[in-house]
């Protein structure tokens, strides 16, 4: 692991393994086993998981077994009180019974200060985030966004259907004729356990890609208006063989101006 680096997936594997690694060695944690948890366990994302089935299954299994020889197992029950000084009735209380559900609070805008008063047992996180540039709201969406899926898809090359893949496509165009700003992303994501088939790179006509860990970002210089033919972009996904992930979380197709 590394301080100062990004949490690419084959680094939270790898870190993972490490920590067990550690925990082998000295069953009670010592500093480097306390250390790389910590840095396993800022690197989840907003959903909980770790990119991929495999990266999240081994991360968890190492936090769990550091936490288990780490501290006593206490049932959580706690009780967070968030407040604002400054700010006039905004004190929030919050429940955390240890089911795992996430909690939110909206930080009010003219807050300067955050305060968290915690009561009770157990262990929890804590995460803030901040967005600086949040898109002003509207009632009718720019744009006429269509996307369909399908759970069977024939591969290209053999023409046989396969089962365990999904394809999404996404059809675009303006609601109302718009002068382009000159880059877009139309960012594409899978549902949990599923990653990107070289084959369908080939098949999306855009000006460029980057491909994540579930999913990929197109860009795009111009969306057709609505006298025109609108863009359509087809992604082809396959379900890790290795792993049936049960709940499946949902997939997101976002687009935004790059500008």
């Amino acid at each position: 692991y590394s301080r100062n680096v990004p949490a690419y997936s084959i680094r939270v594997e790898t870190t993972a393994y490490a920590l067990l690694a550690f925990l082998c060695m000295d069953p009670k944690g010592d500093y480097h086993a306390w250390a790389t948890a910590k840095w396993l366990s800022l690197r989840y994302n907003p959903r909980g998981g770790f990119s991929s089935v495999q990266k999240t299954s081994v991360a968890l299994e190492a936090l769990l077994q550091f936490h288990l020889v780490s501290s006593p197992m206490k049932k959580t029950d706690l009780t967070v009180m968030t407040s604002f000084p400054g700010v006039e009735n905004t004190s929030i209380i919050t429940r955390v019974d240890g089911s795992g559900v996430a909690r939110y609070v909206l930080i009010p805008p003219s807050a300067k200060k955050v305060v968290l008063t915690v009561n009770g047992t157990g262990n929890g996180n804590v995460q803030m985030f901040c967005d600086w540039r949040l898109m002003k709201t509207c009632n009718r969406c720019p744009f006429e966004l269509n996307v369909t899926k399908q759970e069977r898809y024939a591969n290209r090359s053999s023409g046989e259907q396969v089962d365990r893949g999904l394809a999404v496509s996404v059809s675009l165009r303006w609601n109302e004729p718009q002068d382009n700003a000159g880059m877009y992303v139309v960012s594409v994501s899978y549902y949990s356990g599923f990653e990107l088939t070289e084959e369908s790179i080939e098949l999306i006509p855009v000006d460029h890609l980057e491909i994540k860990s579930q999913g990929v970002d197109m860009y795009v210089t111009r969306i057709p208006n609505p006298d025109e033919a609108p863009l359509v972009l087809n992604t082809v996904a396959e379900l890790d063989g290795r792993f049936d992930p049960g709940d499946v979380l949902p997939a997101m197709v976002k687009v935004y101006d790059y500008n």
